[in-house]
């Protein structure tokens, strides 16, 4: 059994599969939130539950079980984690397009605060935490401190366009929503399980992130700690 599970995570390793966050799993800046998905950062991805807590692609380790709070404030760093974004560098910059067919970059918001989230709407963490992502989409649209980006995972297999923009006109979601089709901008920022959330200053660079599902104030004390 044991042999087994060795090489379970050895194809996971070498086919780019990539497992869900375990409730110890951290971000870079040591921050974690409830349990997330896999993410597909590559071709494949493996379905939440599989392979929990074994190695990544992309070099994006994973935690050992432990306790996590809700707002994503403690927590041990995870294998890998300092290599997720990084904070204090350089936010990459993949053009996606949005809900509405227009092509949406990072640099459209230069010298603003903001939240990058990426999810799918197969993701029970996800969907757990998107009331709150549309709480704080309203709240940010009002005070002008920060704007929310969502970035959805669309592999066209598990998730696609049509899902995922069902799924948001359902629940009459308001945020900005960009398909990430190819898994460019998951690549770059080594998303190695959804949902994750990275906070990027006005310079553009991560200056902090959670793994797993989150809340409007855990991520509203993030964006004004760089303020």
């Amino acid at each position: 059994m044991k042999n087994c599970f060795l090489l379970l995570i050895i194809f996971l390793v070498m086919f780019g599969a990539v497992g869900c966050a375990g409730a110890g799993d951290s971000a870079a800046d040591g921050s974690q939130g409830n349990a997330g998905c896999g993410g597909p950062t590559g071709a494949s991805q493996s379905g939440a539950g599989e392979a929990d807590g074994a190695a990544s692609a992309d070099d994006a380790g994973h935690g050992g079980a432990g306790e996590s709070g809700s707002d994503g404030a403690d927590g041990a760093s995870s294998a890998g984690s300092a290599t997720q974004g990084g904070e204090g560098s350089n936010a990459p910059d993949v053009p996606l397009q949005d809900l509405d067919g227009n092509t949406v970059a990072l640099t459209d918001f230069a010298g603003e605060v903001v939240v990058l989230n990426f999810w799918a709407s197969w993701c029970p963490p996800c969907r757990m935490e998107m009331p709150d992502l549309n709480e704080l989409d309203q709240e940010l649209k009002r005070s002008g401190e920060a704007v929310l980006i969502t970035v959805n995972l669309t592999d066209g297999q598990r998730e696609t366009k049509e899902t995922a923009r069902q799924y948001i006109e359902e629940n009459g979601f308001g945020f900005t929503v960009l398909f990430d089709e190819q898994g460019l901008l998951a690549r770059e920022y080594m998303v190695s399980s959804i949902p994750q959330t990275f906070i990027l200053d006005r310079a553009g660079d991560v200056s902090g992130s959670i793994i797993g599902a989150t809340t409007k104030e855990a991520i509203l004390g993030k964006v004004s700690a760089v303020l």
